[in-house]
């Protein structure tokens, strides 16, 4: 049997296929999409232009200032290289100069050394020959003096003359207990030179020859080691007033009596009992009953001096 459709007042349409049952259904089923850039407008794309444009002008600015900087500091850089340049220059010219000159000094300093060896071997020849001129003349000098005695510290008389001279000889000699010695003969009498104010100087005795100057020293010792009486002093020479020691030794020369002072002085440093002169000649003895040593020279003291 066929059944009719049911009547119905209400129509009904296509169904939704996908819209969702429920709320959990729509939000689970819902299909998420990214959203799509936006797309300018004229006006913004022009605003993004200017902005565009203003931004590289000023980039270009400033690349242009920094360019422009960097060539000034190249172009200082350059420059001083370039004055280095001319001061390394002008030193390494300086130098070269500076070395020219060293070596014309150092060949100037080389020839005065030369010069200087051959003044000094020249200096020593001379000296050496002055030395022996020295010594043939203090050896003539001292023979010329060998018979003559010195006697210093002596009173001058007012316009004292000659004779006055060989008075106060002959009281010396009485003095000595020698007048009566034929062998005793003065030669001359005469004074040193010396200040006119001075109130004394030396005063030189030269006999015939060196027996006679022999006995009168050998007198003179004998005179001044005996006791009890005054050594040799003024009152024997004939002069009045207080009574002043002289003193009595060898006419020696210069260089002699630098080599008796040195003579000496050596002795007393060195131990010497006994340093003495005796006719122009200096004798130096260690102790009693040692040898004597006869000192011709400084450097013979400085030899034995060495020894020690």
């Amino acid at each position: 049997m066929y059944r009719s459709p049911p009547n119905s007042s209400k129509t009904l349409s296509a169904p939704q296929l996908n819209l969702p049952s429920d709320e959990n259904d729509s939000e689970s089923n819902v299909t998420l999409r990214c959203e799509k850039r936006r797309r300018l407008s004229g006006g913004e794309i022009d605003e993004f232009a200017m902005f565009k444009s203003e931004m590289q002008e000023l980039l270009q600015k400033m690349f242009n200032k920094m360019l422009i900087n960097q060539n000034i500091r190249l172009d200082k850089l350059e420059k001083s290289i370039a004055d280095m340049d001319k001061n390394i220059t002008s030193v390494i010219k300086t130098n070269n100069d500076i070395e020219a000159s060293l070596n014309f000094l150092s060949e100037k300093i080389e020839n005065l050394h030369d010069q200087i060896k051959i003044v000094k071997n020249e200096s020593k020849e001379l000296n050496i020959r002055l030395n022996t001129i020295d010594a043939r003349l203090n050896s003539l000098e001292k023979s010329n003096r060998i018979t003559s005695i010195e006697i210093r510290k002596l009173p001058k008389k007012l316009n004292e003359k000659k004779g006055d001279l060989f008075l106060i000889a002959k009281s010396f000699i009485n003095t000595l207990c020698l007048e009566s010695s034929n062998n005793i003969t003065i030669r001359d009498v005469y004074r040193l030179p010396s200040r006119r104010e001075a109130l004394e100087s030396t005063l030189i005795m030269e006999f015939s020859d060196t027996n006679s100057k022999g006995i009168v020293m050998e007198a003179v010792r004998r005179f001044n080691r005996q006791t009890g009486s005054p050594k040799l002093n003024t009152h024997h020479f004939g002069f009045d007033g207080q009574p002043l020691p002289v003193f009595i030794s060898d006419f020696l020369t210069k260089l002699d009596k630098q080599l008796f002072y040195h003579a000496r002085e050596f002795a007393k440093s060195e131990g010497y009992a006994f340093c003495w002169m005796t006719n122009g000649r200096i004798y130096i003895r260690k102790k009693e009953g040692a040898p004597h040593i006869y000192v011709k020279t400084e450097d013979q003291l400085n030899q034995l001096k060495n020894k020690k």
